[in-house]
């Protein structure tokens, strides 16, 4: 999970550094880049995997990836606030 928060705090930190992207819409949509930046990422943790293969990797120590996804977004206030939802009161980072 830290991997995944550390990651995910780079790239954000990149994206929003660059002027011309903090105000840009999305193509076809109302989204705004910073929304499209994490639900691009959401897109590339989603795997279709069999009952018996996902229970396979979680007793070889290998949790699934909804569940890192779901963990890296929890501790991150930017996607809170990149979507105007209520940030959660029981985070462990900042």
């Amino acid at each position: 999970t830290l991997r995944h928060i550390g990651a995910l705090r780079i790239a954000h930190g990149a994206l929003m550094r660059n002027n011309d992207m903090k105000s840009l819409k999305m193509p076809g949509t109302n989204l705004t880049s910073e929304q499209t930046f994490f639900l691009a990422y959401a897109q590339t943790q989603c795997y279709q995997r069999q009952p018996l293969l996902q229970l396979l990797r979680t007793q070889l120590g290998s949790y699934d990836e909804g569940t890192a996804l779901n963990a890296a977004l929890i501790h991150m206030p930017e996607f809170a606030k990149a979507f105007e939802c209520e940030a959660r009161k029981n985070q462990c980072f900042d």
